[in-house]
């Protein structure tokens, strides 16, 4: 049986196996749910009040260092996929504008409508 803190094995040493490659190609899904559940374990509280910490002042600082980079990381994510939200409805307009009327999605039966007037006068 290998000892695992928040997803990740530890060796007797307490050596992580984990390369930090390896760390890196983890889903971040996966990535966060583990380090969520190292701040959670991290910040339990006792029915006193206390917080008591299982990990060392330099991992707590490691795993808030981590979380607070993927915050970042995720921050920019999202204002890349804003940008191009933007970029795409800019497009969209300008293709609507272009044609000299916007596109309402009722051309199909404008012009079957033409076409039943057409077949009237006939």
């Amino acid at each position: 049986d290998e000892m695992r803190i928040g997803g990740f094995p530890i060796t007797a040493n307490n050596q992580s196996r984990t390369s930090p490659n390896q760390i890196n190609t983890m889903s971040l899904d996966a990535h966060v749910k583990a380090l969520s559940r190292m701040f959670d374990v991290a910040n339990e509280t006792l029915d006193t009040g206390e917080v008591k910490h299982p990990l060392c002042t330099e991992c707590a600082a490691l795993v808030l260092e981590e979380l607070t980079r993927q915050a970042e990381d995720a921050e920019e994510e999202a204002a890349a996929y804003e940008a191009a939200i933007a970029r795409l409805e800019a497009e969209r307009g300008d293709v609507t504008t272009s044609s000299g009327r916007e596109d309402d999605g009722d051309d199909d039966a404008e012009e079957k409508e033409e076409q039943d007037d057409d077949d009237d006068d006939k």
